[in-house]
């Protein structure tokens, strides 16, 4: 925890590459505090990513020699709405551009879920390629109309390239 921020995993039993975790004591600094606690006085949860070097095994070092945090999802607290609300992706962008933090890439897209399977089991060049090309891990797929369960919750889809290689191997 930093002042006003804390770090948590995917899961509470979840635990973070030492170095991933040094780079967001780096990043989320006290002037990094202050500025959130101005932009989300009632709070909020950032959500993000870590990558690089150290964290996703041999792929990661093509992402650079230094680990790093990319932002992809905004929960603004707000004691009028049960469980805060979603920012909207462009949204989300603005604030990562306002922190100066990096943000998860957008892929314009807009065709079925079945291509989008295609596309991941058959590689997607990722955006954070610079000088040789490399497959993205996969996409996260919203609809652009932000569909919701009867419960309230979000509709989104994760697709993972290394899950049809793993169906591929069995």
């Amino acid at each position: 925890e930093v002042g006003c921020v804390c770090f948590g995993g995917r899961t509470d039993a979840a635990s973070m590459p030492v170095n991933l975790v040094a780079r967001l004591h780096k990043l989320f600094d006290a002037t990094m505090c202050e500025k959130l606690v101005a932009q989300f006085p009632g709070g909020a949860c950032l959500y993000g990513e870590g990558y690089g070097k150290g964290i996703q095994g041999k792929i990661g070092t093509a992402y650079g020699t230094l680990p790093d945090f990319a932002l992809f999802d905004v929960n603004v607290s707000d004691e009028r709405v049960e469980g805060g609300w979603w920012l909207e992706r462009d949204d989300v962008n603005g604030i990562a551009e306002s922190l100066n933090i990096p943000h998860v890439p957008i892929i314009d897209y807009s065709g079925t879920l079945h291509d989008m399977i295609y596309m991941v089991k058959h590689g997607v060049i990722s955006a954070y390629s610079k000088e040789t090309p490399f497959f993205a891990e996969g996409l996260v797929a919203r609809p652009q109309c932000g569909l919701k369960t009867r419960k309230g919750g979000r509709i989104i889809t994760k697709l993972k390239m290394v899950d049809f290689l793993n169906a591929i191997r069995s």
